[in-house]
């Protein structure tokens, strides 16, 4: 689920970037920085790097316990929803010369979560079927959460804008027990009369 609304807005805001430049194919890629090695890697160079940079529990609207669903006579439970914040970091990666090309892939970046902060069913046919909306949220980051991130990824500082994905709801089909249908309407006293 997380890599398909990832992919979802990445796709969404490549389409977006490429009219600036249509011999470009890719100008967001979501993927590392730098590989385990420590080395740049080759395919976020002048690119768009789309980073998560954490996933969160979203404590204040999260379901506890139980959630039931009809299946025929009887009704299952499954267990409720938890919902996840997903923070994405977008990393401006174009050096030397190509640095405005960054500055300038933020700031349509920007102008693109300003103009589409929510993602639904009716904006994107493609959305997966069990989330019902994505919602994209600016985050400020102070300068020690800069250099947090920074040094998270291993690389040196690069012009970013981070967003928080809100609520991205995770379930499981998993039956936790069955309940049978009600059969009489009444009061316990009542059946014994």
């Amino acid at each position: 689920m997380l890599q398909h609304a990832l992919e979802l807005i990445r796709r969404r805001l490549n389409a977006y970037l490429a009219p600036g430049d249509p011999a470009a194919d890719t100008w967001v890629v979501l993927s590392n920085l730098l590989d385990h090695e420590g080395r740049p890697f080759g395919g976020a160079e002048n690119k768009l790097v789309m980073f998560v940079g954490n996933l969160e529990y979203e404590g204040t609207f999260s379901a506890q316990g139980r959630m039931t669903v009809r299946t025929g006579a009887a009704f299952t439970a499954v267990a409720a929803p938890r919902f996840i914040n997903v923070w994405i970091i977008f990393f401006a990666n174009f050096q030397n010369e190509r640095y405005p090309d960054g500055l300038d892939m933020l700031s349509r970046t920007i102008a693109f979560f300003q103009q589409q902060p929510v993602f639904t069913h009716d904006t994107d046919p493609q959305l997966d079927q069990s989330i019902s909306r994505l919602s994209m949220e600016m985050m400020n980051l102070d300068l020690m959460q800069l250099n947090y991130v920074t040094s998270m990824t291993g690389a040196k500082y690069l012009p970013m804008v981070c967003y928080k994905l809100r609520m991205l709801p995770f379930t499981s089909d998993a039956v936790q027990a069955v309940v049978p249908p009600v059969r009489t309407v009444g009061t316990p006293g009542d059946r014994d009369r």
